[in-house]
């Protein structure tokens, strides 16, 4: 499968989710150049981290190989692309943490998720 392909379908959701925010999300809504993409599935905002659920890119930092880690880094770009197009994001915000302590969210940018 080749490289694009499979970002593609990383970016654009590979996991099946409803559009819909669940019971006890909190919306939040940034400018983008108030948000840092530090990878493909995670932002940050000030001093808060958030994981994008339903995605798993490429890593960067931890990357296995150099073909990983330029995934990552595509991912990453993508990701950038697509906040700064929209000007901001909406975060919807789960209440509760990973196992690294980063809010749970999913980002919206021009209301697609």
């Amino acid at each position: 499968m080749s490289k694009a392909l499979v970002l593609t379908f990383l970016l654009c959701g590979a996991f099946v989710l409803d559009r819909c925010s669940r019971p006890g999300a909190e919306v939040l809504t940034f400018r983008a150049q108030d948000v840092h993409v530090i990878d493909g599935d995670t932002l940050s905002v000030g001093e808060d981290r958030y994981r994008l659920m339903g995605f798993d890119t490429p890593e960067i930092r931890h990357a296995q190989c150099e073909d990983e880690r330029q995934l990552g880094e595509a991912a990453k770009q993508r990701l950038s692309a697509l906040i700064a197009e929209a000007g901001t994001v909406s975060l919807h915000v789960e209440p509760h943490r990973d196992k690294y302590r980063r809010f749970l969210a999913r980002a919206f940018v021009t209301e697609q998720d």
